[in-house]
């Protein structure tokens, strides 16, 4: 027979007080999770076919940019076919759709349910600050830095774009001061 966790009754001692710590730490309110997970269920059906990987490694690189041209990433590859070509292209459109997909389940996320997402997201900011400071320490040109963010995070892609554009670690250590 399946056991049902409930609250002790009230003034019940040190039980009581355990299970308010416990319930406090859990994240079962201030969200919408239901909607949350019916959107994330919908954008999962999105996602390309297992199937569709093992044809895509026996394809040519053009063929698969024009692939994912034709589905979920063509808005991404339409706006940077101008700029970039081959594996440059398919890696780009493939992380602006990730961010662009990140940030769109973020805002419709509410209360705790956000909080907890954006704490998730912050991975990406990290990540982020990492790639800034290789690229600077390195020599890389902000152009080059730029290519590899992923502004999925809490930190938007003009604050990145600032930290590119300063010169120096010291500058960019003042600006996130």
């Amino acid at each position: 027979m399946a056991q049902v966790l409930t609250m002790p009754a009230a003034g019940a001692g040190p039980l009581s007080r355990a299970w308010k710590r416990v319930r406090d730490r859990l994240p079962l309110e201030g969200g919408n999770y239901p909607y949350v997970v019916a959107r994330v269920k919908a954008k999962k059906t999105l996602l390309l076919p297992r199937d569709t990987y093992a044809k895509m490694l026996q394809m040519e690189i053009p063929s698969i940019a024009r692939m994912l041209g034709d589905g979920e990433y063509r808005q991404q590859v339409v706006a940077l076919g101008a700029r970039y070509s081959g594996v440059d292209l398919i890696e780009r459109a493939t992380s602006e759709n990730l961010a662009r997909v990140f940030t769109q389940i973020y805002e419709f996320c509410e209360g705790q349910l956000q909080t907890m997402i954006g704490n998730y997201l912050d991975r990406w900011d990290v990540n982020n600050i990492k790639t800034i400071l290789r690229g600077k320490l390195y020599g890389a040109t902000p152009q080059e830095i730029t290519e590899d963010l992923v502004p999925a995070g809490s930190l938007p892609a003009v604050f990145l774009q600032e930290l590119v554009q300063r010169e120096t670690l010291a500058e960019i250590a003042r600006m996130g001061a």
